[in-house]
């Protein structure tokens, strides 16, 4: 039986910042902060990603960066990895930018689809992050 994805991780702080502009080179910054928060991440490179994050964000974590080590060791047990790029696309929600990747890794011999997103806030302060199987949505 495979093992299912219930490990979500999603600390927004107040919103109330103006949504990025009307795409453009928002988007294209925010295209390629979320591609780089995202490989760090998965490659072990922790400081980057936790300098990057909200206060809100790091009391999500329990204050110190041993906090995202953690997250990080429970995705890779259930995930393992970054998987094979399947889509990624950036949406001006709430005033974040948020950059959404989906990809697919092999899980007992099964494909298997997964839905990560990173909100970015003021093009360069994460707000908010998840990694979850896309059927946790239907």
């Amino acid at each position: 039986m495979r093992k299912s994805l219930l490990f979500s991780l999603m600390v927004l702080g107040a919103m109330n910042s103006q949504a990025a502009g009307d795409g453009g080179s928002a988007d294209a910054g925010a295209l390629a902060l979320g591609r780089t928060v995202s490989a760090d991440f998965w490659a072990g490179k922790l400081e980057p990603v936790w300098t990057r994050m909200s206060p809100v964000m790091q009391k999500g974590l329990d204050g110190n960066i041993s906090g995202l080590a953690t997250v990080r060791e429970k995705l890779l047990a259930i995930a393992a990895g970054p998987g094979q790029l399947v889509s990624e696309s950036v949406q001006n929600v709430s005033g974040n930018v948020v950059y959404l990747r989906v990809f697919r890794v092999t899980q007992g011999g099964e494909p298997a689809l997964f839905q990560e997103q990173w909100a970015i806030q003021d093009g360069r302060t994460v707000t908010g992050f998840y990694v979850r199987p896309p059927s946790m949505f239907l």
